[in-house]
This record gives C-alpha cells, structure tokens and sequence, in this order.
C-alpha cells in the first residue's frame, strides 16, 4: 500500500510539473533570439538559489539554498548557506565538490563525463543551449509568464545519469527561473533562482579551484 501511494505521489507531481508548460511553440519564432540576445548581453549573474533533491530509494526530499554566482566563460559557483560551507564550483579547467568540509576536484579535460556536465551546466545557466549541440533532443512551450525547453540526451554516456533537463526561462528578461534534472523516472534534481542581478560585479576569487 505504501509503495503503491509513493507511485502516485510521484505521478501526480510529474503531471502537476507538466501542466505548467503551456502550449508547444516553435524555437525559430521570436523564442531562440531573443535568449541569444540575452545571452549575448549577460556577462555575469548572482542570484540565490533554492534545491530541491528527491531520491525515491530513501522516499525523502532534502531541501538546501544559497547563493549562485556565473561569469563568462564557464565559470559557475553555487555556495550553500545550508548546509553551510557545501560548495559545487566550475572554472572551465576544474570542477569542485564540497560536501561535509571534504572537497573533491576533478580536472575537465581528463574527464569525459565532467566536461559534459560542464558544457550543460553553462547551457542550462546561460541560455546558450547550442552547447548541447546534436546530442540531444529539444522541445519548447510557452504560457503567459514563461518559456519552457524539455531536453532529452541522446548521448548513451549522458543517458546513463540523466534522463531529461527541463529549464524554465522569465519572459520578462530570459533568464533562469528553474532546473529540473531528472535522473530517471522518479529522482530528480529541482533548483530554482530568485533576486537575480544580471551584469553586477562578481570576484575571480568565487572561481578559484
């Protein structure tokens, strides 16, 4: 009984997440220029930031926040407020995990799988979804306050921890709102950007691995 009410739980918020998508649009309409326009014009962004993790083995979800910083090109820092002193950063050279005051760094180039991540990862961030190149396949709606871009890996490396990315992008200014990075069926990853700052001032030293 107890599995069979988790199984519709989880159904029942996949299909509460997909009824916000709005209607199927095509890319090419006024939606891909305008995020390169965006895109182009942000060199850097701060904002904070809220994640939401479900793991269907432990049938809990953590919750964590704290402060994101980006700055062009493939620099990317998510420093947690809680837990404090948890810290993901990426410089385009070297990735970072923090976690638990124990820090793992691993060199991009010598990873496929981290080079990867970090292509996406600076997509995702920056609306530059061309860096997903030919590896995936995309789909796009709209309703009155967002863009939403659903992306499904083909890459079988990818597949294999990810299943599918949707981004939510603000209207008013193409910018992030949310990413959801389902992992398979029922885990997935959720973070969502508030008070966002675009073009401010951010220090190299938040990037440094």
């Amino acid at each position: 009984m107890k599995s069979k009410l988790l199984a519709l739980m989880l159904l029942c918020s996949t299909v509460a997440f997909a009824q916000n998508y709005g209607n199927k649009i095509d890319p090419s309409r006024g939606f891909s220029e305008r995020l390169k326009s965006a895109s182009d014009r942000t060199q850097s962004i701060t904002c904070d930031f809220e994640q939401v993790k479900f793991m269907s083995v432990l049938a809990k979800t953590n919750k964590s926040k704290g402060k994101f910083f980006y700055k062009k090109a493939q620099k990317i820092c998510l420093e947690y407020t809680n837990p404090q002193g948890n810290l993901i950063v990426m410089n385009g050279v070297k990735f970072k995990i923090q976690t638990n005051g124990k820090a793992t760094v691993v060199k991009m180039n010598s990873n496929p799988m981290m080079r990867q991540l970090g292509d996406m990862l600076t997509a995702c961030m920056t609306g530059n979804l061309n860096l997903f190149g030919n590896q995936s396949v995309s789909e796009y709606f709209e309703n009155q306050s967002h863009y939403t871009v659903v992306i499904t890996p083909t890459n079988r490396r990818v597949k294999s921890y990810l299943k599918q990315i949707v981004l939510r992008f603000d209207k008013d200014n193409m910018t992030l709102s949310s990413m959801r990075m389902n992992e398979n069926d029922t885990d997935y990853t959720l973070y969502e950007f508030s008070d966002k700052r675009l073009n401010a001032n951010v220090d190299d030293d938040k990037f440094k691995i």
